[in-house]
């Protein structure tokens, strides 16, 4: 179902799930990956655990990942089902 969601909102056409870089990170292994980002014009250092997904899905200029460029995405404001969705797609894009 989380594929689903990713595809028709078109999330795919930024974001990999094989971890190529797109315009965005890849979903691949993506769930609790550490990360540095600016976060209100610092540079913190974060974990992509659930809050913070969900909270970059619904306000992506909240923390730009370095390397990356800000107001490329738009907010999403998805279901709590298609949300939860996603987050268990994602899980399944990791290495083991």
């Amino acid at each position: 179902q989380g594929a689903k969601v990713a595809e028709n909102e078109g999330c795919l056409g930024c974001h990999s799930t094989d971890g190529s870089e797109i315009v965005g990170p890849s979903f691949k292994n993506m769930i609790d990956r550490k990360l540095t980002a600016v976060h209100e014009g610092k540079t913190v250092e974060v974990v992509a655990d659930t809050r913070y997904i969900i909270d970059s899905i619904k306000n992506p200029d909240d923390y730009i990942v370095e390397g990356y460029d800000g107001g490329m995405m738009p907010s999403y404001d998805l279901s709590d089902e298609d949300m939860k969705a996603l987050i268990e797609f994602f899980s399944t894009l990791k290495d083991e």
